[in-house]
């Protein structure tokens, strides 16, 4: 059995509820559990389409279009999250977060 490296790593900043997604259960609808199907197909999908949307920021938006978009979504984060991550998430140092939000 192999074990690979996870990509992406989640931390809860609030008490949350998970649930663990096991090989099987990310594998082709045929090894899920057919009630399981939906679910996971629609984890996928909204994966993907955040995914495509960070890609898409990096791009083609400059920092402050990336943190105003941030604060568009999720206004609540600054207040939850250390400024350092937020900074990585933007794909920005520390320093450029703090004068993108003095600017604001």
């Amino acid at each position: 059995r192999h074990h690979h490296l996870a990509v992406v790593e989640l931390r809860a900043r609030d008490e949350a509820v998970a649930r663990r997604a096991g090989e099987a259960r990310l594998a082709p609808d045929h090894v899920v559990a057919p009630g399981d199907q939906r679910l996971v197909r629609i984890a996928y999908e909204k994966y993907y389409i955040r995914l495509e949307e960070r890609y898409v920021n990096a791009q083609f938006k400059t920092a402050t279009e990336r943190y105003e978009q941030l604060l568009q979504d999720a206004p609540h984060i600054p207040e939850r999250v250390p400024l350092g991550h937020i900074a990585s998430y933007l794909g920005i140092s520390q320093e450029t977060l703090s004068r993108i939000r003095s600017r604001l």
